[in-house]
């Protein structure tokens, strides 16, 4: 009985933990609920090749003429991967097209004349693509609302099922339990094992996806069987106990019947066949109740099978649900099926693949086209590029179907070769050629995993001493009061957004792969962790190649970082590291950049290095991995930051007008109601000592506010929305550093630019009233010279109104020094020399101010390199400053010389928002938000301005002042070499502003510019 007792509770234990263990993530919500489970079979690597003719056509007739077609010769090369999957939950099968690369190109174009001359139509062109599963989606699908309601009653009938059936389930539970037998006190044998295992078989094979009838009526027979023989162990319990109580039962019967016995013993007797006959009662009442009992477990396993049918359901609607809100357009889809025919005793497969979206496959070509001209039919002269497609196969775009029989699943490769021929050049037209497709199915046994990270080379510095850069240094062998060696990956950033990894599998030594190859697969980095891993077959003749790149529309920024490795390396690699894994040291590593110089992209070397992988075995699965110090590197770093164009950015600013210190400097000769009407003042009566006028603030005193604007908001001090033409925050920041010097430091104007005491000017210019005699020529040449010198200080006094460049003394700094230098001659020749204060920049022209004005406002650190023995010149100075302010996460302005729009030597103000580095580390490009334009357009010309006034050759954005977007200087890359004075761009200071909290890696990455999906690489 003990054994039954057991049995009802351990089977029920068992068929918990088997059935409902796979229900507790179940949800009604499909989106808190983890995606069906797929498992990965196989993929099926493809190479497409197409070459076609399109045969010249000449249309009969004058007008049919003009619509003639030219001849033209059109090469494609596709690669494709279709990855098998299959759903371990409902027994689903899947393709989907993982990877789609393509190049092509158009040439040999030209139409034919009834004599069979030629006659050119175009330089042709070519493109490339190259996508990966996600690219290929396509867009979403609005679902049907009548189905999308149906989808969810079904989900929610699930759910509910689902849960009536826990209840019954946890109530047999229950009862079982109450019989309080430990399931764990007694291993179970012979039937009651194989009971159990029987019923735990049959459930498994009850919910195997694929399992066919046969399968599972064997697994129920075995359960049937299970069930017989425990059947006969009870009968023979019972019969075993019958027995052994008959045999002594026997001699007790025998000997009451004894007429001898006496009464005592006759008693006795009487005792013991009553005791034995209850005892016997009991046991056999324990083996009717094992009867019972099996009935109980049939009940129990009953319940379970309908638990896991109401889970199997609700998985089955939950995944249809999922399906109809996730529905999407297909942009190129695929269809595989792999069958073992039993009676033919072979495998067969088939395998169907189409681009429906023919946009993933248009490029541009220079195709000129016909136009009538009276009777006469002669070439365009201003035509729009041709929109052409990639086409590896007869048809326009990328297409295939086949089916084949083969002996072995591990060996099947699908083929397809057409060619065609039709039709003459000429009259008719027509048309030849060749395609050929290939796809070999490869499954995950036979495929070389290849996983790993990109990095930024760059990552957060320890402290302003740290080299920060991902370096193999052990941590602590630099020396004492040097800088900190980087042997860590402490701050180490993965890259932002998403790099595009194509690989390649080549014949040869590993050199780079032609142009027009595309790539064998294309994936991207993981947007949360820049992670990335493809799958390619494990063919040890071949060459893996492998291409990273990092790309930003905005930036108009690629780099690329490449390297190539055997594969039988790969496979042969033998040792282990500290994590098990097998070492790969000396793989080269090649880096170039392209970003836009003369108006075009530039390629740059970046340089070379030597890193490592590793290769990690894990069962029949062989990784190649890139981690650790030997993750991919990026030498690009730049600081996501709002871009604002300072000629977009006029404003005016609220100063102080000494309204009586001007009235009283006011000179005879200028009307005092003409002086009051500028300054606002009454006709009549005492002035204020202090009025407020607007000041316009236009042009070149704008880069200042502009630029710290752009560093400020990039730190996190206050939002710019990317993208914007306009913020309010460079009138306010120059506002509130005027405000914040004169509060501050000194009143304002702290100058005046006229001479306090009016009385040698009326003295003068009573002198000067009247022109002397014209045959006195020196009276003349003082009177003129007199009144010249005058008009410059008082020709629209007191300049509180009027233009920009007359009212900026009301808002600018006294020059230390310089003083205005006014020259005046009286009638008897005395020389009057008089020194009015001159001007020196605005408040928000000074980064010391600036610096305050941070520090005050904002509570961030804010200080300025302008001294020989500082950091001033970015361009000059060690490269391992630049990286670590960079990498802090720090924003900076930098101001520049460059020659003005007079040809002389002006200031202005950049930010400085990101670096490119070489693989050794050294800085090679300085990247700028230029507030007023981008003098990498014009490299060799000086400054922003052409000296030849030609305005096709400005720098200066816009122009002519006018127009929107204004966007040239957004991540301009400007080296020392660029002509912005003198024949090279120098930094005149460095002012750098700290954010108010430390960044982080997750901190730093939202502000890092990511990469996106990039197109071809440019001159490819």
């Amino acid at each position: 009985m003990g054994h039954i007792l057991r049995l009802v509770v351990v089977i029920a234990c068992c068929l918990e933990g088997l059935w409902l263990a796979e229900l507790s993530w179940a949800a009604t919500d499909p989106a808190t609920r983890p995606a069906a489970a797929r498992r990965v079979t196989a993929r099926w690597y493809g190479q497409m090749s197409g070459t076609h003719q399109t045969y010249a056509s000449r249309e009969p007739g004058s007008l049919g003429l003009s619509m003639s077609k030219p001849n033209m010769q059109q090469q494609t090369e596709a690669r494709v991967v279709i990855r098998e999957e299959v759903d371990d939950l409902t027994g689903a099968r899947h393709a989907v097209v993982e990877s789609l690369a393509w190049s092509s190109s158009v040439g040999d174009l030209y139409y034919l004349n009834k004599d069979g001359s030629r006659v050119r139509a175009g330089g042709g062109g070519s493109g490339s693509g190259s996508y990966d599963e996600h690219e290929l989606l396509g867009e979403s699908v609005e679902p049907n609302p009548e189905q999308l309601t149906d989808a969810r009653q079904r989900v929610e009938q699930a759910q509910q099922s689902l849960e009536q059936a826990r209840r019954e389930y946890e109530k047999a539970q229950q009862e079982a339990r109450a019989h309080g037998v430990d399931p764990a006190a007694a291993a179970l044998q012979g039937p009651e094992k194989e009971l159990i295992e029987s019923l735990r078989s049959y459930r498994a094979m009850q919910t195997r996806p694929g399992a066919t009838d046969e399968q599972i009526q064997a697994a129920q027979h075995r359960v049937e069987r299970a069930q017989e023989q425990y059947r006969i162990r009870l009968d023979e319990q019972q019969k075993q106990i019958e027995q052994a109580y008959t045999r002594k039962l026997q001699p007790l019967v025998a000997k009451l019947q004894d007429t001898k016995l006496s009464e005592d013993e006759r008693r006795k007797a009487g005792e013991e066949l009553s005791r034995l006959s209850e005892q016997l009662a009991r046991e056999s009442q324990k083996i009717s109740a094992a009867s019972e009992e099996l009935s109980h477990i049939q009940e129990l396993d009953g319940l379970a099978q309908e638990l896991a049918a109401a889970e199997r359901y609700l998985h089955i609607a939950q995944h249809d649900l999922e399906e109809l809100l996730n529905r999407r357009v297909s942009r190129a889809s695929a269809d595989a099926d792999v069958e073992y025919d039993r009676a033919l005793r072979q495998w067969r497969a088939s395998l169907n693949f189409g681009v429906e979206d023919k946009r993933l496959l248009e490029f541009e070509a220079d195709v000129i086209p016909l136009k009538l001209v009276g009777f006469k039919t002669v070439l365009r002269d201003q035509y729009e590029p041709t929109t052409m497609v990639a086409s590896a196969t007869r048809h326009r775009g990328l297409s295939f179907s086949e089916p084949a029989d083969f002996a072995e699943e591990n060996n099947i490769v699908l083929s397809s070769n057409e060619q065609y021929e039709g039709g003459s050049p000429g009259l008719i037209g027509g048309g030849k050629g060749r395609s050929q497709a290939t796809f070999r199915r490869v499954p995950i046994e036979q495929q070389l995993l290849v996983q790993g990270t990109v990095l930024h080379r760059i990552r957060i510095p320890r402290d302003e001493r740290d080299l920060n850069l991902v370096r193999h240094e052990a941590p602590g062998s630099a020396a004492p009061g040097s800088p900190a060696a980087a042997g860590s990956l402490e701050g180490a950033l993965p890259v932002a957004g998403k790099v595009k990894v194509e690989a390649w599998l080549l014949d040869g030594n590993g050199d780079s792969p032609a142009s027009n190859i595309p790539p064998d697969i294309t994936v991207y980095t993981q947007e949360n962790d820049a992670e990335f891993s493809l799958a390619v077959p494990a063919d040890r003749n071949k060459w893996l190649f492998l291409r990273f790149t990092y790309h930003n529309k905005e930036a108009q920024l690629w780099e690329t970082n490449e390297l190539g490795i055997e594969i039988e390396r790969i496979l042969s690699a033998v040792g282990s590291d500290a994590q098990g894994n097998a070492p790969l040291d000396d793989i080269v590593r090649r880096s170039t950049a392209y970003f836009r110089y003369g108006k075009a992209p530039m390629e740059y070397p970046l340089g070379s290095e030597r890193r490592g992988a590793s290769v990690r075995r894990e069962g029949s699965t062989t990784t190649l991995r890139f981690v650790g110090f030997n993750s991919i590197l990026i030498n690009s770093f730049i600081l996501k930051t709002p871009y604002l164009n300072q000629n977009r950015h006029p404003f005016e600013i609220r100063a102080k007008v000494p309204a009586a210190k001007l009235l009283a400097a006011r000179p005879a000769h200028i009307s005092e109601a003409t002086v009051r009407a500028r300054m606002q003042l009454p006709a009549s009566g005492p002035a204020p000592d202090e009025t407020e006028i607007e000041v316009p603030i236009r042009g070149s005193v704008l880069c200042f506010p502009t630029s710290v604007a752009m560093s400020l908001a990039g730190v996190g001090l206050f939002d710019i929305p990317d993208g914007a033409q306009h913020s309010d925050h460079v009138a306010r920041i120059a506002s509130e550093i005027y405000e914040h010097y004169r509060t501050q430091y000194s009143k304002m104007p702290e100058m005046f630019p006229f001479p306090t005491d009016p009385a040698i000017i009326d003295q003068i210019a009573q002198e000067s009233s009247v022109p002397p005699p014209y045959y006195l020529l020196g009276a003349n040449l003082m009177f003129w010279a007199n009144w010249t010198a005058m008009g410059a200080v008082y020709g629209h006094w007191p300049f509180v109104s009027g233009t920009q460049q007359s009212m900026e003394w009301l808002i600018s700094l006294k020059h230390p020094t310089a003083k205005l230098n006014l020259t005046l001659y009286g009638r008897d020749g005395t020389k009057h020399a008089l020194s009015p204060d001159t001007e020196n920049y605005r408040p928000w022209q000074w980064a010391w101010i600036t610096d305050s004005y941070v520090r005050k406002t904002y509570g961030s650190e804010a200080f300025t390199y302008d001294k020989p023995s500082e950091p001033y010149n970015v361009f000059a100075t060690d490269s391992a400053k630049l990286i670590n302010v960079l990498g802090h996460g720090w924003g900076s302005v930098v101001s520049i010389s460059h020659r003005s729009s007079t040809g002389q030597r002006g200031g202005h103000l950049i930010t400085l928002v990101g670096l490119i580095t070489d693989c050794s580390g050294k800085v090679v490009r300085w990247i700028f938000h230029d507030p007023y334009g981008d003098q990498s357009r014009n490299p060799g010309i000086p400054g922003y301005y052409d000296p030849a006034k030609n305005p096709a050759n400005y720098d200066q954005d816009p122009p002519q002042m006018q127009g929107e977007p204004a966007t040239w200087g957004r991540y301009a890359p400007y080296g020392p070499e660029i002509n912005s004075w003198n024949g090279r761009m120098e930094g005149r200071f460095w002012e750098i502003f700290k954010p108010t909290q430390p960044e982080t890696v997750s901190t730093m990455r939202k502000r890092l510019l990511p990469s996106q999906p990039s197109p071809r690489l440019p001159g490819t």
